[in-house]
């Protein structure tokens, strides 16, 4: 089956790119060629999203590179070949059809990493999704290019998608389904239409890998208190709230964690949400666990979904117990601390010290205000 991958032709290559252009035209199918120039003030910013790791203004790769316009040409290849090669993170199994022509084309070009390309099919639907917005199918679509469209000199100023805010809430799962290992937890059945709310607009997600979702995204973190990972993501000029549960965070053990992202469903063709069987004891997990009470709200969903638990605690409860030591999962402290963690209904006896001198401090707080009011 044939694959989309990409190059780059970054500012300091420019002066092979008619070169570069006319093998690639030979070699593959050619879909896209674009000029893009990054805005200055983001072209870091931009940079480090695109490579995974810190790349500050000025960086050496920045001026490797060269901050000027860059060439972007998306390709397919008809018969992708596999194997090992080395590469700067090891060993990799790749298409060497790729990497040989990137091979190439560095040494055309003085050496170094003036030249980019895509080692495999995740690397191309993620960096393509990041430079256009497309997938790797809508790409596919795109028709063969003529070698005369090589020629054309115009430059597009745009950043990396979501830079400056996304569009609406469609464009974010967009990026996110071919960047992300995700589900959202609850909620989801008003999405897209009601996503935003002034009062609570916490959309609830749980991501395999947290520094991931925050570069692929552009989230930034919304508050300076380090054990809350509540995230800010601007949508159609909106902040937009998200709490970012992830593997590891004890929000549910990480066994039952990692069954959630496995069995994820893709719901109205448009996001990820849980298997209906991890959705419902998830919410009963949460309910039960993260809150003091339970609403009203959540006893509606909980016996939509099953139909005969009424407003019984305890019957929840022993429906929760079984289900956990089924498939063996514990009951685990969330290590943010403002997520409520009730013993009530776990087998534990006490709060970590971290949580009880977070407790003892709030009291505090809240005796001294009643005292001032």
């Amino acid at each position: 089956m044939s694959e989309i991958h990409l190059f780059i032709i970054w500012e300091k290559a420019q002066i092979e790119r008619e070169h570069i252009l006319s093998d690639l035209f030979d070699k593959f199918n050619v879909k896209m060629i674009k000029n893009i120039k990054w805005r200055d003030e983001n072209f870091s910013k931009n940079l480090t999203r695109f490579y995974g790791f810190k790349l500050p203004p000025n960086s050496n790769k920045e001026k490797h590179c060269g901050k000027g316009f860059f060439t972007l040409v998306v390709v397919e290849d008809i018969l992708p070949f596999y194997g090992m090669k080395k590469t700067s993170s090891g060993i990799e199994k790749l298409n060497i059809n790729i990497f040989d022509k990137k091979t190439l084309y560095r040494s055309w070009t003085g050496g170094g990493h003036k030249i980019h390309a895509t080692n495999n099919i995740l690397e191309s639907k993620q960096d393509l999704m990041l430079l256009t917005g497309l997938t790797l199918e809508e790409a596919k679509l795109y028709p063969n290019l003529e070698i005369q469209s090589s020629l054309s000199t115009d430059v597009f100023k745009e950043d990396l998608i979501g830079t400056n805010g996304y569009k609406n809430f469609e464009e974010l799962l967009k990026l996110m389904n071919q960047t992300c290992n995700y589900v959202i937890l609850r909620n989801f059945e008003k999405y897209p239409e009601e996503y935003y709310n002034p009062i609570h607009n916490d959309i609830d997600l749980l991501v395999e890998n947290l520094e991931h979702v925050r570069k692929m995204t552009n989230s930034k973190p919304s508050l300076k208190q380090k054990y809350r990972v509540r995230d800010e993501i601007v949508i159609d000029n909106k902040v937009v709230y998200f709490d970012l549960r992830h593997i590891g965070d004890d929000y549910y053990s990480e066994e039952f964690q990692k069954k959630i992202l496995s069995n994820k469903i893709f719901y109205k063709d448009l996001m990820y949400i849980p298997s209906n069987e991890d959705y419902f004891y998830s919410l009963i997990y949460h309910a039960l666990i993260h809150k003091k009470e339970i609403k009203d709200d959540y006893w509606k969903r909980i016996n939509d979904f099953r139909g005969v638990l009424k407003s019984d605690k305890e019957e929840l409860s022993k429906l929760l117990n079984k289900y956990m030591k089924k498939n063996e999962y514990l009951f685990t402290e969330p290590k943010d601390l403002s997520v409520y963690y009730n013993l009530e209904f776990t087998p534990h006896n006490n709060y970590s010290k971290i949580r009880m001198a977070f407790n003892y401090y709030n009291s505090f707080k809240q005796l001294v205000k009643r005292i001032i009011k």
